[in-house]
């Protein structure tokens, strides 16, 4: 007998536990605040960084930057030595040189053209004289018009000779100084060239990452090193592409970064890329901290919330007990509402409840 009672006992305190946990299932809705935000990853970066790159092809003769150094703009950062670079700039200087001798002291072409000129000149004097001197006779009634005409037609076949030759002159002295300007700039090419071979910061900041030794060597285009802002840091959020028509410069952000778990820093957006990166289907935005960590490096990363909509002293219900968008379950049967805000894990009532309604928690969940 004793038995049956302790089963019975048993049995009513299961009831009895389970009526409570039932009960403590059902609440009420209750008046809060509520914010809508949309979510990102967050990664800090300095507010101006860039990727140094090597304008030419050659072995790193001297390295001038360690990581953590400070530099400022035109400060040294490593030296190529390229062997091919040196070399067409020696070329290019005996090039000009060759063709400023040319020019200098009359090109062979010149001297032979030159001759040509004396040539021409002498036969066309002389071929004046007899002209005009058969044309004199001829008005005093001596000599034939034959004879005349060819005076007069080789006196006309020197004059345009002579011209030719001159132009001829003209023309290659013409050359030889365009050649030699050529070559000039070519040399004023490689000179510059040379010159890139001490890479310079361009910017005053810090150098956060160096990826090549002395004595590596390293190709066109190939990156050295990353230098950015010493102490102005921003925020790249990465924005999915469903919510960035939602995201408007000068909202709020609050960010977590990883390596500060326990706190919370505040943020405001500052730029909204318009391109979006087809790889991660999301657009890239910028934000500055409005209370940053008394510490910061490049790289830290985290998470955000870009405030979109926020309400205050509003009707709100946990997000879970929403069967849907617009039905919960209450003591009295199933009830249509009206929601608004949905965040994480609240949601605010528009219509349909009130403080004194009694949810119940959905059976399904």
């Amino acid at each position: 007998m004793m038995k049956a009672y302790t089963y019975l006992f048993l049995l009513f305190s299961i009831f009895i536990f389970s009526c409570k946990k039932n009960a403590s299932q059902d609440i009420h809705p209750e008046t809060g605040n509520i914010i809508e935000a949309v979510y990102s990853s967050a990664t800090v970066q300095p507010y101006n960084y860039y990727t140094v790159y090597s304008t030419l092809s050659g072995v790193i003769h001297k390295r001038f930057i360690n990581e953590g150094d400070h530099v400022e703009l035109g400060s040294p950062l490593f030296m190529v030595e390229s062997k091919a670079t040196n070399l067409n700039y020696d070329n290019a200087k005996l090039v000009y040189e060759l063709a400023q001798k040319n020019l200098n002291s009359k090109a062979t072409i010149l001297k032979d053209i030159d001759i040509e000129l004396q040539n021409a000149k002498l036969k066309f004097k002389n071929d004046s004289l007899n002209y005009f001197r058969q044309k004199s006779l001829f008005d005093k009634n001596v000599g034939t018009q034959n004879e005349l005409d060819t005076k007069k037609l080789v006196y006309t076949t020197s004059q345009n000779s002579l011209t030719i030759i001159k132009n001829k002159y003209k023309r290659a002295l013409e050359e030889l100084k365009t050649d030699a300007q050529i070559k000039q700039n070519q040399l004023q090419t490689n000179k510059a060239l040379s010159k890139d071979l001490l890479m310079t910061s361009n910017l005053n900041g810090r150098v956060y990452d160096v990826l090549k030794k002395e004595a590596e060597f390293i190709s066109m285009q190939e990156p050295f090193a990353i230098i950015g802002s010493a102490d102005s840091f921003k925020v790249e959020l990465l924005v999915d592409e469903m919510d960035v028509a939602r995201v408007q410069l000068n909202q709020k952000v609050i960010i977590s970064l990883n390596a500060y778990p326990n706190e919370v820093f505040d943020a405001k957006i500052s730029k909204i890329y318009p391109m979006m990166d087809a790889k991660t289907q999301s657009f890239k935005v910028d934000c500055y901290f409005l209370s940053k960590p008394p510490t910061l490096y490049m790289g830290l990363s985290g998470e955000a919330n870009i405030i979109i909509n926020e309400k205050q002293n509003t009707l709100l219900i946990p997000r879970e007990y929403l069967i849907d968008n617009h039905t919960v379950s209450t003591s009295e049967g199933e009830k249509q509402v009206k929601t608004g805000i949905i965040g994480l894990d609240k949601a605010e009532i528009i219509s349909g409840l009130d403080t004194t309604t009694v949810l119940v928690k959905p059976a399904t969940l």
